[in-house]
């Protein structure tokens, strides 16, 4: 009982922290923008959340077994290329939708949503899917170093973290090469504090 009480109170505090790093981000992102609050900017958030968040959930389940799929990005792309082919060609769109979905993770869903919004599919319509998707899971307590443990719930509250960090470095006009550069220190924080829990909790096994 007591350990079933330490556990609840554990997540908790988890969900705390990462709440509280969305809270920062908003009020933040506030004061230094006066176009972070507008509806459109919202729209680009839910946006980039949605299909981010999509492709994550494929992706903490593949972690949760104890992998890494590094491949998501690619099969966004040839899934949307696919679909969008096939409607060129004259199939009827229920047709080219289903045939996208059977070849692609919930990877084809979300290229739906992207070639929805962008009205096209460009060869880098997935560039850093792979990553930012590992990054979203990782940040959200899911274990990369052990498997087995993350949840739906912090795995959406890092594709937040993450669609916020993105949004914010947009709309501060931050170089596409700074971008990466943040993204990449991002990951290798959310990767190292793993690492630091995975070996916490061995010692405590000890």
């Amino acid at each position: 009982m007591i350990k079933k009480k330490n556990s609840i109170l554990s997540s908790i505090s988890e969900y705390a922290v990462l709440i509280g790093i969305v809270v920062v981000f908003i009020i933040g992102m506030s004061i230094a923008s006066p176009y972070f609050l507008t509806f459109t900017n919202i729209t680009n958030i839910i946006q980039y959340v949605s299909t981010y968040g999509i492709v994550s959930i494929g992706m903490l389940l593949v972690i949760l077994t104890g992998g890494i799929n590094l491949s998501v990005g690619g099969t966004l792309a040839i899934s949307a290329y696919i679909g969008c082919s096939l409607m060129l060609r004259g199939f009827p769109w229920y047709v080219s939708v289903l045939v996208c979905i059977l070849t692609g993770i919930l990877c084809a869903i979300a290229g739906i949503i992207v070639t929805g919004r962008m009205n096209s599919v460009a060869v880098s319509i997935a560039k850093g899917l792979d990553t930012r998707c590992i990054t979203c899971c990782v940040l959200g307590g899911a274990s990369v170093t052990r498997g087995g443990k993350g949840t739906i719930i912090g795995c959406f509250l890092g594709v937040f973290i993450i669609g916020l960090l993105q949004n914010s470095l947009d709309l501060l006009a931050v170089s596409s090469y700074w971008q990466e550069f943040i993204q990449g220190i991002v990951l290798f924080l959310a990767v190292s504090a793993d690492f630091f829990r995975t070996l916490i909790a061995r010692r405590k096994k000890k």
